[in-house]
């Protein structure tokens, strides 16, 4: 991109910047808010990693083409600007509109300091000379029918296809993150607290609130997951180098619905969606390095990905194994320069401490360590997945073979599995595949690729299975899917010879590749659809009933439905144990609602002073059993050793008058009983079955929404009207009772 290229797109950006802050003023604002969301996207996903990307493209004299450009420009934007928002936020402690709108257009500012720069330095450094940003032409019908174009709309359809099938939220971590946003941006504050280290996500989401005056909700729910769409950039960059349009639409086709995990989990926003859409541009642009002999590619991922880390810890897997990727690749130049490079580890060191590289280093370290032990003394577990507990013991258990089928079915998809197996065959059956391959892993790019797809399927498949450890293997599978795009591209650029003949021998590997996809697409639409019923109908009309009917400050206890609870119904949740709506005893029951209840600032400097009372009693005790156990083992009772002991019984006679007086332990606890009793909020029991279509209900996990038993009795709860009343029910598919808060009394 030239100077001028970019002073007049900066220009426009300024324009863009101008009526991102004056049109929400406007009366006409709502008529034009999707056009306006659009416009606010291409401002925070586009401009601030334009002006970086012409900032590379001086620095290390390269002159990138359009869709190098664009994709360098959306990965960079996704991870450097939200890392400077949230630096300022924590400086300031205060963020809005204001804030987010400065700190993305300082970005513009970018090519004038560089110019300014080079200004100085021209006598040192002479920068080439710049060539223009050559734009694609668009000619009509033709571009409808390009592959580039049709997977986009492919992909657009199939995610409203699958947004629109229910209107909550699949995932109970989203949920979290959705209130904790919505409190923390409504007091003009950034999320931190829930997760430091994933800091520069919320300063991600903070952009889009402030500049798009996005409802929360519909953000997480519908905008975002359209960020998904970012990923076809870098793949078309690989698909452009494969010969004719059927195997670019092919591959992209099959890149997109790589498994169904991936299609659901890309519409699930979290952190890791954005370290999801990090790998495809890993692919797509190591893959147009690998091509163009490109290393600034590697350097520059490298960057971004320490950029990464504040959005998600696995970033700091990349950067580990691209280290090592490059090591690997320079051992020559490593080896002459022994010295240098213990001085640069040296150096560095600290650094990565810092970032906790060294920290997910030994992790892994200490995994494959145990993992090795688990496997050098035979204990293995051949049942996985079968059987198997993860790493925070849980078990995740996917139970006969059907429960298999599914398992690699869902997490690793026919797409993955049959690149896995056929370049696994080809690399060992076929000569001339083999040795095109080896002499691209030579390459630091491809390098990249391989290493981390080696670490993933260890933690996938090795690691559960013969060292008896199943750290997120589920998880692995995402990145592996992901991963083995690059291996689909060497698959289909250097298939050998088909041993059929006739159509086979052209039609074969094309329509099992199409054919892999559909089903993998068909299998997520079919997941999401038995989605619906993880929160059925019925419980969002009893969300709707709590919102209306419920005081404000309601307490709700309940063994499932937390979201359902803390945010439809905007009540306060409890959790509750699933065996108290089978029991029989009141008194049980009320027990345990008493003991779930939190504290209130009062009771809690009540029951403060106690513990301190007695903090004080136990450190004299121990003084005094010091003693005595020093006069009993020297048989001999000192003066001092008398005197120490004396005092000793003096003080705690006084401390236990103290609590035996005005101030005992009873009275406080009786003080307290009667200050939480007045400030005690309506309380409320709360029962869902679950839906014989919830697709995890047969798990060997709860649910995230509704418990895994239908129950048809509850003996305290409705034969004990003095206790607990029934003030809401829909068939019996959702119960809610009052507990009557004079009789609640401890036992």
């Amino acid at each position: 991109m030239t100077k001028q290229q970019i002073n007049l797109f900066n220009s426009f950006s300024l324009v863009l910047t101008s009526a991102i802050w004056f049109l929400p003023s406007a009366s006409f604002f709502l008529s034009i808010k999707p056009g306006f969301v659009i416009l606010v996207a291409f401002f925070v996903l586009f401009v601030p990693g334009a002006n970086i990307v012409y900032l590379v493209e001086k620095i290390t004299r390269q002159n990138y083409q359009f869709s190098i450009f664009v994709s360098l420009a959306i990965i960079s934007s996704l991870t450097i600007p939200p890392f400077f928002l949230a630096t300022v936020y924590q400086r300031l402690s205060f963020i809005d509109a204001s804030l987010v709108l400065s700190v993305y257009t300082s970005f513009l500012l970018v090519p004038s300091l560089y110019s300014s720069i080079s200004f100085i330095l021209r006598r040192w450094y002479q920068p080439e000379s710049e060539k223009l940003l050559v734009f694609p032409k668009v000619v009509f019908p033709s571009t409808l029918l390009h592959p580039f174009s049709l997977v986009f709309l492919l992909s657009i359809a199939a995610l409203f296809f699958n947004l629109t099938r229910y209107s909550f939220l699949p995932v109970p971590d989203t949920y979290s993150w959705l209130i904790d946003f919505s409190q923390n941006f409504s007091i003009n504050q950034l999320s931190l607290a829930t997760d430091y280290a994933r800091r520069s996500f919320s300063a991600l989401l903070a952009a889009f609130f402030y500049l798009g005056h996005l409802d929360p909700y519909f953000t997480f729910k519908y905008f975002l997951p359209f960020l998904s769409l970012l990923i076809l950039p870098p793949l078309w960059l690989a698909a452009r180098l494969l010969s004719g349009r059927f195997w670019q639409f092919i591959f992209l086709f099959t890149a997109i619905f790589i498994s169904p995990t991936i299609i659901l989990e890309v519409t699930y926003i979290r952190q890791q969606v954005i370290f999801l859409i990090f790998l495809y541009f890993m692919v797509g642009l190591h893959l147009h390095a690998i091509h163009a002999k490109d290393k600034t590619i590697f350097y520059l991922l490298f960057i971004l990905a320490l950029f990464g880390t504040t959005i998600h810890p696995a970033f700091l897997i990349i950067i580990l194994t691209n280290f090592v990727a490059w090591l690997f690749t320079h051992q020559t130049l490593t080896r002459r320069y022994q010295l240098l490079t213990l001085l640069g580890i040296i150096i560095l060191f600290p650094l990565a401490q810092k970032a906790t590289i060294i920290n997910m280093f030994i992790r892994i370290y200490e995994q494959a360590r145990a993992s090795l032990v688990n496997a050098l003394i035979g204990h293995w577990n051949l049942n996985f997945p079968s059987h198997y507990i993860n790493s925070d013991g849980y078990e995740m258990s996917w139970p006969g073979f059907f429960g298999v089928i599914k398992y690699y079915a869902y997490y690793a998809g026919p797409v993955s599995l049959t690149v896995l197996i056929i370049f696994t065959l080809w690399l060992f059956t076929h000569q001339r595949f083999r040795q095109s391959f080896i002499s691209q892993i030579r390459d630091v790019s491809a390098a990249s690729i391989a290493l981390p797809y080696v670490l993933f399927f260890f933690i996938a498949e090795i690691a559960p299975r013969f060292g008896h450890i199943a750290f997120l293997p589920e998880r692995a599978w995402q990145y592996l899917n992901i991963l083995s795009i690059f291996f689909l591209f060497f698959l289909i650029k250097d298939q050998p010879p088909i041993r059929f003949s006739g159509p086979l021998r052209s039609y074969l590997p094309p329509v099992l590749l199409i054919l892999f996809a559909i089903i993998s697409f068909y299998g997520a639409s079919y997941i999401n659809y038995l989605n619906q019923y993880s929160l059925p109908d019925y419980e969002f009309k009893a969300a709707r009933w709590m919102a209306n009917h419920l005081d404000a400050s309601s307490l709700v206890y309940s063994s499932s439905s937390k979201n359902i609870i803390r945010y439809h119904a905007n009540k306060n949740f409890i959790g509750l144990n699933d065996a108290i709506y089978s029991e029989s005893n009141p008194a049980i029951i009320l027990d345990h609602l008493y003991e779930q209840l939190p504290l209130t600032p009062d009771v809690s400097a009540n029951l403060t002073r106690i513990s301190t009372k007695l903090s004080e009693i136990r450190d004299i005790a121990a003084v005094a059993k010091t003693s005595l156990d020093q006069a009993i083992q020297l048989r001999h009772l000192s003066p001092d050793t008398y005197q120490t002991i004396d005092t000793t019984v003096t003080t705690l006679q006084t401390a236990l008058a103290e609590i035996a007086g005005d101030n005992n332990a009873t009275n406080i606890y009786h003080q307290t009983h009667v200050q939480f009793m007045q400030k005690l909020p309506p309380l409320y029991i709360f029962y869902s079955t679950t839906h014989p279509k919830n697709p995890l209900a047969s798990r060997p996990y709860k649910s995230s929404f509704t418990a895994n038993q239908n129950i048809n009795d509850f003996p305290a709860l409705d034969h004990y009207p003095q206790y607990f009343s029934r003030v809401y029910t829909d068939d019996n598919n959702v119960i809610i009772w009052q507990v009557k808060v004079n009789t609640f009394l401890p036992s």
